[in-house]
């Protein structure tokens, strides 16, 4: 039974990440959290050298 449950949440998981976009989708999305976070360091910059 234990062995079962196991593979139905494995399936389960596997199955929800593929419907989320699975891994180019996940790259995406940590590419484009890192250029934001990079463009709002150097308007923070940009801003207090003024």
């Amino acid at each position: 039974m234990n062995w079962i449950a196991i593979a139905l949440l494995y399936l389960l998981g596997m199955g929800m990440f593929r419907w989320l976009g699975g891994i180019s989708a996940a790259g995406e999305a940590f590419s484009r959290w890192g250029r934001a976070t990079a463009e709002r360091r150097r308007s923070a910059a940009t801003s207090s050298s003024s």
